[in-house]
């Protein structure tokens, strides 16, 4: 019998590079997410950091007016910045999705094909084992055949 030969084994190997590139893909949107999540972190640590700080939040402390001016300029600043990393995050969350569903998509191609190999491996086994027991059949048939005729034989010589 023929060596198993996988008929789409073409397609299989595409699927599974397709399913390796949408990993891939997946991961490089994970780990922008990953960093825009840490710098928004960061933009809200500064944030809290100077709204702590601010000048005349302890009592008895003096307000200088030029100070207070660039401390409410730079929390105006930061919270923009905070706008715009919340913005950036949201829409890396949305393509992280959108790559974690092509991952889904490509991981159930690949895995239905494979499936298809697998059963087409159990009926070649299957076939190839029916087969082996037909010889096997066949040659006991042959050995039980001989033997009778060499018993008949020794029977026919001793009359």
């Amino acid at each position: 019998m023929r060596k198993f030969k996988f008929r789409l084994e073409t397609l299989l190997t595409v699927r599974a590079a397709q399913e390796k590139q949408a990993e891939q893909a997946f991961a490089v949107a994970q780990g922008r997410l990953s960093l825009a999540t840490r710098m928004l972190q960061q933009s809200l640590q500064q944030f809290n950091t100077a709204l702590a700080e601010r000048a005349g939040t302890t009592t008895g402390e003096r307000i200088d007016a030029a100070s207070w001016l660039d401390r409410e300029r730079y929390l105006g600043v930061l919270a923009t910045t905070i706008e715009q990393q919340q913005r950036i995050v949201d829409t890396a969350k949305l393509v992280a999705e959108e790559y974690r569903q092509e991952l889904i998509k490509a991981s159930q191609a690949r895995e239905s094909v494979s499936h298809l190999k697998k059963r087409d491996m159990q009926r070649y086994t299957a076939e190839y084992n029916r087969q082996e027991q037909v010889s096997m059949d066949e040659l006991a048939t042959q050995q039980a055949g001989r033997k009778r005729q060499e018993a008949a034989a020794a029977l026919r010589d001793e009359e």
